[in-house]
């Protein structure tokens, strides 16, 4: 084929139109091992350790599992259409989550994949009544949706692990324990301010925030347990070392027995204000003035333990059936004794045995 210099002319002339094809969305970014190799930082980590595990992306995810355990890696994609009959119900002016879990008791501990388009949003809650709750969150470096998480306890520790990405404000709150926050996330963090129980950040350049804020938010309060917060793949330093443990308690065999009541006895003065000798002006009519009483190796005069009379008398004493001493316990056995009588928490029937 000839193309002269005009015909070229009138081509290089000429307005082309390029008809593009439509381009297939690309695929979700996989799933991502949160372990980190030596001397890798998260930000490093989150961009550079990322491998195929077959979790596949979902949306709307719903796990409400009452005393069971929540446990395993989820991967949320905001762009997943979930038909609407395939979905829980929902009540009436809630808004339906991203990806909930829920227990009552049981813990929870999950690694959870957020990935999407820019511009979008996911919500996650994560919550439990008495359980723990342990949740590793892990999204790409660059594109992706905002990240809006929310995590309760009422009793549990709770530790959340946020992206290196994650850029927003954070709130923490717990009402009877400690707030921590790991060293390197402290570091790219703004402190707003503080209370007691209450502990308000801001992750990233301050100068982001707009009144419409629509990137990452974090919510995190636990009434009565720790709240840790750290970088996904960080190591668990900053939680708190335990303390020894009290002592345990120890009772001595026959303490509070007729053996070892006996031997405390032996050490009395005989002629004290508790000694044999001393008059017994209350004892009623009733018990002979010379009944005895007996305690293995020993024999003790019935001021001491006999029925109706003496410091421990049958309805006498701190534990007796005695008008002084109403609605406390006139039976039973002492600690570390064989015998249920009228020792303390004995009844007694004037010999100190049943």
């Amino acid at each position: 084929m000839i193309i002269d210099s005009t015909t070229l002319k009138n081509v290089q002339g000429t307005d082309a139109t390029v008809n593009l094809a439509a381009l297939p969305d690309d695929p979700p970014p996989p799933y991502f091992d949160s372990q980190l190799p030596s001397g890798s930082s998260p930000a490093q980590a989150s961009g550079s350790q990322l491998r195929t595990t077959g979790v596949r992306p979902t949306n709307y995810l719903s796990l409400n599992l009452g005393d069971r355990s929540i446990k395993g890696s989820y991967a949320i994609d905001p762009r997943v259409q979930i038909p609407s009959a395939l979905l829980p119900p929902l009540e009436e002016g809630v808004r339906r989550k991203n990806a909930l879990l829920r227990t009552t008791h049981g813990p929870i501990d999950v690694d959870i994949l957020v990935v999407g388009d820019a511009g979008s949003k996911v919500d996650i809650l994560i919550a439990s009544s008495n359980g723990p709750i342990q949740a590793r969150l892990h999204a790409p470096d660059s594109v992706r949706p905002a990240i809006h998480i929310t995590a309760e306890s009422s009793s549990g520790p709770i530790t959340i692990d946020l992206p290196a990405s994650f850029r927003g404000p954070v709130t923490l709150r717990t009402h009877s324990a400690a707030i921590r926050i790991s060293d390197t996330l402290a570091s790219d963090a703004i402190m707003l301010n503080e209370t007691e129980s209450t502990r308000h950040c801001f992750v990233g350049d301050l100068s982001d925030w707009t009144e419409d804020w629509k990137g990452d938010t974090l919510s995190v309060e636990s009434r009565s347990g720790p709240v840790t917060l750290r970088y996904d793949g960080e190591v668990a330093n900053v939680s708190a070392t335990p303390g020894p443990p009290p002592p345990p308690v120890t009772l001595t065999p026959n303490a509070w027995g007729a053996q070892g009541l006996a031997a405390a006895m032996q050490n009395l003065n005989v002629s004290g204000p508790w000694g044999w000798d001393r008059p017994q002006p209350h004892l009623p009519p009733r018990v002979p003035p010379n009944a005895s009483v007996f305690i293995p190796g020993m024999h003790m005069h019935p001021a001491t333990l006999g029925r109706g009379f003496g410091c421990v008398p049958r309805g006498g004493g701190p534990f007796g059936r005695h008008p002084l001493a109403p609605g406390l316990a006139a039976r039973g056995f002492l600690p570390g004794s064989q015998y249920r009588g009228s020792l303390p928490l004995g009844r007694g029937r004037g010999h100190g045995f049943p």
